[in-house]
């Protein structure tokens, strides 16, 4: 990322701690990555939205330049993290586009304080697991507790992109385990603790959603599943 300014991008930190990315003009848009990643894996996203849009994407607690989340992380610790991003920035809105984790923090930002989201897009979105990857996932997430875990990097990478690798799949993944490789042990861990077990934190509230809203996911994602965002 040495060349964020070649690009036009840049980086930045607000009072509380939090990093992020800012390019573009146009009406604002906040991207919000999902566990284990960080604002630069939006990369592709913001070269291709930048002519067009205010572009924001944000380091979330316990990821990339941010500050840790409390051990007790709720989405709520998120959400309003993004928020004050947006108070830092003098946006009274913006559309957001969340993807995992990212999604559920959108949600959060979106039930609770509407007037501050124009647009939601939730992308592979978690809701109401099944029991079976329900209790995978949970497993996954008693077994962090901070400490440097290579194995499990080769899990993740095997879990979202196939085992072998695809070759058209194989520079996403290669960013994708540079991100997880170099994250916070314990701000991931804390984050997928919550991951593991916010799948169902907005249930029936979520019919609720008073900003234009769209679910998308991949037709292949057993994790974030079709079955879910059309629920």
């Amino acid at each position: 990322m040495a060349d964020l300014t070649d690009r036009g991008w840049h980086r930045g930190t607000a009072p509380d701690g939090t990093g992020f990315i800012r390019a573009g003009s146009g009406a604002p848009v906040l991207l919000i990555h999902g566990v284990g990643m960080n604002a630069a894996i939006w990369a592709p996203q913001i070269e291709l939205m930048k002519n067009r849009w205010d572009v924001i994407a944000i380091d979330i607690l316990g990821h990339g330049r941010s500050p840790l989340p409390p051990e007790d992380a709720s989405l709520a610790d998120y959400a309003g993290q993004a928020i004050r991003l947006l108070d830092h920035l003098g946006l009274d809105a913006a559309s957001i586009v969340g993807h995992s984790m990212g999604a559920l923090v959108g949600q959060e930002i979106a039930l609770n304080a509407s007037e501050r989201v124009r647009s939601l897009v939730s992308l592979n979105a978690v809701f109401r697991r099944p029991a079976e990857l329900a209790q995978a996932v949970r497993e996954r997430a008693a077994e962090l507790n901070g400490a440097e875990n290579p194995s499990g990097t080769d899990a993740t990478i095997a879990r979202w992109f196939g085992n072998p690798v695809p070759d058209s799949l194989a520079e996403a993944a290669r960013t994708t385990r540079a991100a997880l490789q170099s994250v916070n042990s314990e701000g991931y861990a804390r984050t997928y603790r919550l991951f593991a077990h916010a799948d169902a934190a907005h249930g029936d509230r979520l019919s609720g959603l008073a900003v234009p809203s769209l679910f998308m996911t991949g037709s292949q994602d057993r994790n974030s599943s079709p079955a879910m965002s059309a629920a």
